[in-house]
């Protein structure tokens, strides 16, 4: 082995080896504090183009690099680099690295384990290439999203994010096993101080349990509370315990009662106690309804109050004021006791009792059925049943000329100074119609039958009233051909 001196230091071994291929080279500079300039280990392995390889360590990165080069390197005149032609970093293999930190700007590849015994510092990353990722799926893996928040992303989407206040999942679902897995004691979702408390999914519902029972199943047609019983606080009309989404805090469901009182079942809107169920059934203190059906007793308090729609029940009613602009429909007893129906359009009922007063403002058809009041007050009634009433009173209408009688009308008064003539309508299209027409001046006042109508007994098609304060009392008969004086 040979050795040349001055600053440039070159080891060659001349005799004494037998080798096979060039030996390495060492060429380094003289001891320097200040360490300005480099040294380094190199070969030659090949005749033409990129021929060298070794190590060399850099005076300003203070880093050994292994490299490749197509120029004999010299450390001692200048940087790592600068005399290096064609100068390329290589690849190290090794079987076992121990180091106190490890930076690699490029590619690493472990092909065994890696043992860290402190910390891994990666990059922060960004969410379509984040600073943990894989080398078959670059997109996927950990980065840091912000300050204290570590997130998850898979192909270059969110999936997962964390911070010390919350989990948050940007794009994705929550998967737990499927029907068939877990029970009451052993629900998918559970809590570390209670395993038997959770969620599972059943194929058809998501169950909630308590300490190993189900509490409650949802389906998506009914959630089901598998409880005995559900409690809740009693509320108020005010406040009651139970109440929704759309609507205010005073209105809802609450209890009342207890103890040595009759416990109830209340409904209140804003505020307002309106009905309760108790022992008794259901009692109302305000009623409003479009239509009403009932099969039972209705018992109310206050005035019930349909609008223009409708009331049927086969029950019994029992009222204060019934008012209504449609149609009533019972076929039970109505007891109005010493109150009223008014405001009636069409009257339907198979017994009316009660010594008060029925207004209304159209027919009053009472089928084949019974009617007993104590006053009827009404500008047109039909009845193709029984009435039974202490006093039945028509309205009267006042005419000062001539006239043709209407299907409303009953009681017609004349108050003419000249002769005038009230027409009859044809008799077959008011069957069973009572007319009673008033003469109350001088007159006369002459009745003309219609069309072919003629008057009972004879071919007279005209009455004539002459006498004032005089009255003609009239019915279609049967067949509809004629008129009946009464």
């Amino acid at each position: 082995m040979t050795s040349q001196g001055g600053t440039h230091q070159k080891f060659v071994i001349t005799r004494g080896l037998s080798i096979r291929y060039p030996m390495a080279t060492l060429n380094a500079s003289s001891p320097s504090t200040t360490d300005l300039r480099d040294i380094g280990v190199y070969g030659l392995y090949g005749n033409s183009g990129t021929k060298y390889a070794g190590f060399y360590r850099d005076s300003t990165t203070k880093k050994w690099t292994a490299f490749t080069s197509s120029a004999e390197p010299d450390f001692a005149t200048g940087s790592g680099t600068s005399s290096l032609a064609g100068f390329a970093k290589s690849e190290l293999d090794v079987a076992g690295l121990t180091c106190s930190a490890l930076t690699a700007t490029g590619a690493a590849i472990f092909q065994s384990t890696l043992t860290v015994v402190d910390q891994i510092a990666a990059a922060d990353g960004l969410v379509s290439a984040p600073g943990v990722s894989f080398s078959g799926e670059l997109g996927s893996g950990m980065y840091r999203a912000a300050a204290g928040r570590v997130a998850f992303a898979s192909l270059g989407s969110a999936i997962l994010d964390l911070n010390a206040t919350r989990v948050l999942l940007p794009t994705c679902g929550i998967y737990a096993p499927n029907s068939g897995s877990g029970g009451a004691g052993t629900p998918s979702y559970a809590f570390t101080n209670s395993t038997g408390s959770g969620l599972r999914y059943t194929g058809s519902a998501v169950v909630a349990s308590v300490a190993g029972t189900d509490v409650l199943s949802l389906t998506a047609a009914a959630a089901t509370n598998l409880q005995p019983a559900f409690f809740t606080a009693a509320g108020t009309a005010g406040s009651p315990d139970l109440v929704f989404s759309e609507g205010s805090s005073n209105t809802g469901v609450y209890v009342s009662g207890g103890g040595t009182g009759a416990v109830a079942i209340n409904f209140s809107t804003g505020g307002v106690r309106r009905g309760f169920f108790d022992s008794s059934g259901f009692t109302a203190t305000q009623l409003n309804s479009g239509t009403l059906t009932h099969t039972g007793a209705i018992t109310i308090g206050q005035p019930l109050s349909l609008g223009s729609n409708g009331l049927t029940t086969s029950g019994t009613i029992s009222t204060n004021t019934l008012t209504s602009a449609g149609t009533i429909l019972v076929t039970a007893p109505v007891a109005l006791n010493s109150n009223s129906i008014t405001g009636v359009n069409s009257l339907s009922i198979t017994t009316l009792t009660g010594p008060a007063t029925i207004g209304v403002s159209q027919n009053v058809d009472l089928g084949v059925n019974t009617l007993t009041v104590s006053n009827i007050t009404s500008t047109e009634a039909t009845f193709s049943g029984r009435v039974a009433c202490t006093n039945l009173r028509t309205a009267v209408a006042t005419k000062t000329a001539g006239y043709t009688l209407a299907s409303g009308d009953h009681s017609v008064q004349f108050d003419i100074s000249s002769t005038a003539t009230c027409t009859l309508p044809l008799a077959n299209s008011v069957p069973g119609q009572k007319f009673v027409l008033i003469l109350n001046g001088v007159g006369p006042l002459v009745v003309a039958c219609s069309g072919a109508n003629t008057f009972q007994g004879g071919s007279l098609t005209t009455i004539t009233i002459t006498q004032s304060g005089s009255a003609v009392h009239l019915t279609p008969a049967v067949s509809g051909t004629f008129w009946i004086l009464l």
